[in-house]
């Protein structure tokens, strides 16, 4: 049973996928959950985020609220980040708090590497001795679908 899981959500993500995916693996147990937003800057100098700070918090409080409702004991940080260096927030975090496992949403992709495929989840895997596990996507159904357009 893992006691300690780490969640790396991003805006990109459902983190609803993400929090029952962590109450998956950790229920019954005695487990913990950390969720982690890393705020990335893009542009000239890194002076525009992605999402702002107010926003990246409602994200991280939100998959807090979902899993404490699921009766989990989790807390949550927003830590801000480089263009290159989300990877490295995610390994540190994960080594820090000696988590037992590091789940990502399998859409993670950032600021420049999106448009030339590299993904943060690679570079992590390659960075951390800390497994890697790769929620599913979440499929959207046909009522969803119309919702969203």
């Amino acid at each position: 049973m893992l006691s300690r899981v780490l969640v790396a959500v991003d805006h990109f993500d459902d983190y609803g996928t993400l929090t029952a995916s962590a109450a998956e693996l950790v229920r019954g147990g005695h487990g913990a959950v950390r969720v982690l937003h890393c705020l990335e800057f893009v542009g000239p100098g890194c002076a525009a985020p992605v999402l702002t700070t107010p926003e990246a918090e409602l994200l991280v409080e939100c998959a807090v609220f979902q899993l404490r409702s699921d009766g989990l004991s989790a807390d949550g940080v927003v830590q801000r980040a480089g263009r290159h260096s989300v990877h490295f927030l995610i390994a540190e975090a994960a080594a820090d708090w000696e988590a037992d496992l590091i789940l990502l949403g399998a859409n993670q992709r950032r600021g420049l590497h999106r448009l030339r495929g590299r993904r943060v989840r690679e570079r992590l895997i390659r960075r951390t001795s800390v497994p890697v596990l790769v929620a599913p996507i979440h499929q959207r159904t046909s009522a969803e679908r119309l919702a969203h357009h």
